[in-house]
């Protein structure tokens, strides 16, 4: 039996969490001022974006803790001993939540423990979860799984376009974006992942432009093409995000079609209004 956990930076919509039960998510903490929250169990997305345009500080996040990854591997073997746990998290490049995963499987010498490092985020991270309880469920080993996700991370590719460049600001994190905005504040860029890490992609004077961009980009990508798995992720912008959706979904045929809504770990510093997509083409 193979068991499938992950954190809630893959941002998984509710419906993947109902089809594919064997996933178990760890959620991420997210603190105001002295309150400290759990993502997606004690804050829900809604609840976030609404204390982030009032609240005068900006919150911090931390990822999970070696405890709580010990408490949820514990959990499962104890539940389903002999189970193969393959564990999937966000780029290690960004976040000490693969570690945390790493130093609590170590402590399970005799348990067969997967630490995968997605070299993503978000949904992009999202999708080889989402594989990977798939291929769980269709019978596929875990050394099978782990090879496909080995390619899916070479080739998940990932998009989006801010609104706002005030959460970059605030939360430290403009050098992220400042080789492509200079000092045109004023403008949207696009960013992407590359080895694990955000990196500025294009420049945009407009949101709506920055948008159409990435629509393009994966209609370019995918015509012609088959097996498609797409997601598009959105912060509080669900109607612009059915709207990129069905755009897309006008000019090619996903296999896999889901829609995401940004968390608050990555929504603190992508801010409301955060728009983009992701998908992994099998190799024809």
């Amino acid at each position: 039996m193979i068991k499938v956990i992950t954190d809630s930076t893959a941002n998984l919509p509710p419906q993947i969490l109902e089809e594919f039960p064997s996933i178990t998510v760890i959620p991420s903490y997210v603190t105001f001022q002295n309150t400290t929250l759990r993502e997606s169990v004690d804050l829900t997305a809604a609840e976030f974006y609404r204390r982030l345009a009032v609240e005068k500080e900006l919150p911090t996040t931390n990822q999970a803790t070696v405890e709580d990854f010990k408490a949820a591997y514990s959990q499962i073997l104890s539940d389903s001993p002999g189970a193969t746990i393959i564990s999937i998290h966000i780029s290690g490049a960004l976040s000490g939540m693969w570690g945390s995963a790493r130093q609590a499987a170590a402590q399970f010498p005799d348990a067969d423990i997967h630490v995968f490092d997605s070299r993503s985020l978000s949904m992009g991270h999202g999708l080889m979860v989402r594989q990977a309880a798939f291929l769980a469920q269709a019978g596929l080993s875990a050394q099978d799984i782990l090879a496909q996700l080995e390619t899916m991370k070479s080739h998940v590719q990932l998009y989006y376009a801010l609104d706002t460049l005030d959460y970059l600001f605030k939360g430290g994190r403009i050098g992220i974006a400042a080789r492509i905005i200079g000092t045109a504040l004023d403008t949207k860029p696009i960013l992407t992942i590359k080895n694990g890490t955000v990196a500025p992609y294009e420049n945009h004077r407009s949101l709506s432009r920055a948008v159409e961009a990435i629509r393009d980009k994966v209609i370019s990508e995918a015509q012609d093409k088959h097996g498609l798995h797409l997601s598009v992720m959105h912060a509080v912008c669900k109607d612009e995000a059915e709207k990129l959706a069905a755009e897309i979904q006008a000019k090619v045929i996903p296999h896999v079609m889901l829609i995401g809504e940004i968390g608050p770990a990555i929504g603190v510093y992508a801010g409301p209004g955060t728009l983009g997509a992701c998908w992994w083409i099998p190799e024809q």
